[in-house]
């Protein structure tokens, strides 16, 4: 599971252009200034990719924080 963690990690710091230490599985959208819902769809979609799975409805409105896919992959 780390090396989903690490994924989820350098997809966002890749987004953002942010360094990965700035990321925790608490962080927030509110956390990061450019982080509106155009930004949310693109990580959604970027998460989808990378890990080929499609995240429904239920997942998408349960998200408050980076970890939140990660700790439904556990």
């Amino acid at each position: 599971m780390k090396n989903i963690k690490k994924e989820l990690f350098n997809i966002i710091a890749l987004y953002f252009k942010i360094k990965k230490s700035a990321i925790s599985c608490n962080t927030r959208a509110s956390d990061i200034k450019e982080w509106d819902s155009f930004a949310q769809i693109n990580i959604i979609l970027s998460i989808e990719k990378k890990f080929k799975i499609s995240m429904n409805s239920k997942v998408l409105l349960q998200m408050e924080n980076v970890g939140t896919p990660y700790r439904d992959w556990e």
